[in-house]
């Protein structure tokens, strides 16, 4: 499977796709979700993490999430670290349901 499409959705209503944005270019903090489109159209969703990142794992770029304490930038050179943040249970509600519509 190969990653098709992305999108980055930040604390206060900011998002980014991949269908304009590079992930190196999205702000470095503020991510509380991203959604990942692959080639046979599954999705993966990711919330709730300190760390989000792309990062090249056996040739591919590969999109990753952790908590503090895997320390990415060690464990994964070259890595794009973006750092998660907490929000209110209403803005994460709404997020999640956009998560959930994104096709790509």
């Amino acid at each position: 499977m190969n990653v098709v499409a992305w999108k980055a959705w930040y604390r206060g209503g900011q998002a980014f796709c991949s269908a304009g944005s590079e992930w190196a270019d999205l702000p470095d903090e503020g991510v509380i979700g991203v959604t990942i489109v692959y080639s046979d159209e599954t999705r993966r969703f990711m919330t709730g993490s300190d760390f989000y990142w792309v990062a090249d794992i056996m040739g591919k770029a590969t999109f990753c999430q952790g908590l503090h304490d895997d320390f990415p930038e060690r464990r994964y050179p070259g890595a794009i670290i973006k750092k998660g943040v907490w929000t209110t249970d209403e803005e994460m509600r709404l997020v999640l349901e956009k998560m959930g519509d994104y096709r790509g």
